[in-house]
């Protein structure tokens, strides 16, 4: 947290340059953590985890973390788009502190959203094959990323698995988007959903029209802090987001 407070305080024109060294820095890290090695394209990865003995821990909070397009457009590094600098590595490693095993992938842009989807629930099936208990289970997706959350949750079909819909649902310019992801994936929808939005988001609006669509009994969630960030939330980890997220999963408030 140091570091994040050294990053936001310093002036406007030094925070590339501390971003790019935090993200290197952590992106190392976790390289070496999640795939035994320090290749920074070898960052994450959504295989089942196991220990030196082919045992999966099933009483840990696994967290599959879709990422939205601003990464798939950008290279390694400070992303930066109109929201600011999107802190991908620094997000995780806030997520693993919070108590997740995070899995993930840095995936191409020029992938659907149904073959991303694809991969997600296939990981989320072997973590169920594993032993792992369903509800241990939680699949996070930003703006695109939600997207492939929705799709995922239609080919895994358990209703205990949690997913987390952040900033994902669309308005204005993306509202076509959003009719066409209900009309194809909200009629097969199972799992225990919610969704996070900034009230002053101008990309993504409110779920609540979409799962009107989705099967009767589809438990669904939708809080709407008010940060002033509006999309830009997703960007650096806040509490906003990340602490919703952590009860979605069962896990303990950051305070316990």
């Amino acid at each position: 947290m140091t570091a994040l407070f050294a990053l936001f305080s310093a002036p406007r024109r030094f925070r590339p340059a501390l971003a790019l060294l935090l993200e290197l820095t952590l992106g190392l890290t976790l390289g070496l953590a999640l795939t035994g090695c320090g290749s920074y394209g070898s960052l994450t990865t959504m295989q089942v985890p196991r220990d030196r003995h082919g045992q999966t821990d099933p009483q840990a909070a696994y967290l599959i973390y879709v990422h939205d397009w601003t990464i798939e457009k950008l290279s390694y590094g400070p992303r930066q788009d109109r929201y600011g600098l999107f802190l991908y590595e620094t997000n995780i490693k806030a997520l693993r502190s919070r108590g997740f095993t995070v899995l993930g992938e840095l995936r191409n842009k020029h992938e659907s959203v149904d073959t991303v989807a694809a991969r997600v629930a296939a990981s989320v099936n072997g973590l169920l094959a594993a032993g792992v208990p369903a509800d241990h289970v939680s699949v996070a997706g930003i703006g695109k990323g939600g997207r492939v959350a929705l799709a995922a949750s239609t080919l895994v079909a358990r209703p205990e698995v949690r997913y987390a819909l952040l900033g994902a649902c669309g308005q204005g310019r993306l509202s076509i988007v959003d009719k066409e992801t209900a009309r194809e994936y909200a009629p097969n929808l199972s799992g225990r959903f919610l969704s996070i939005r900034d009230r002053d988001d101008q990309e993504a609006g409110s779920c609540a029209t979409f799962f009107a669509s989705a099967p009767a009994g589809t438990s669904f969630e939708e809080v709407q802090p008010q940060t002033g960030l509006g999309h830009g939330l997703f960007h650096t980890p806040r509490p906003e987001w990340i602490d919703p997220l952590a009860r979605l999963a069962g896990l303990p408030s950051a305070k316990d």
